[in-house]
């Protein structure tokens, strides 16, 4: 799926760092802050929106937390598809 296509969709994993030109080591807390606001805006049709974390294990110890404290957010396990 081409990124940024479906408008329900958030995708969020590491940034690139222009200085190193590489991929920053960790997920920080101000882009996981990002959720907060497509989980705010309404959905097109009034479905259901998703948000991938790639790679949860990136994230540092306030961005893993960050989450937790929005309550329309649910953790749920790639391999449960009713969540």
């Amino acid at each position: 799926m081409h990124v940024g296509a479906e408008p329900r969709l958030f995708l969020l994993r590491r940034a690139w760092d222009e200085e190193k030109k590489r991929l920053k080591t960790v997920i920080t807390v101000d882009e996981v802050r990002r959720l907060k606001s497509f989980f705010q805006l309404s959905a097109t049709d009034g479905g259901r929106r998703v948000a991938i974390v790639d790679a949860a294990d990136d994230m540092n110890t306030a961005a893993a937390n960050a989450p937790a404290t929005h309550p329309s957010i649910t953790a749920c396990p790639a391999t449960n598809a009713s969540c």
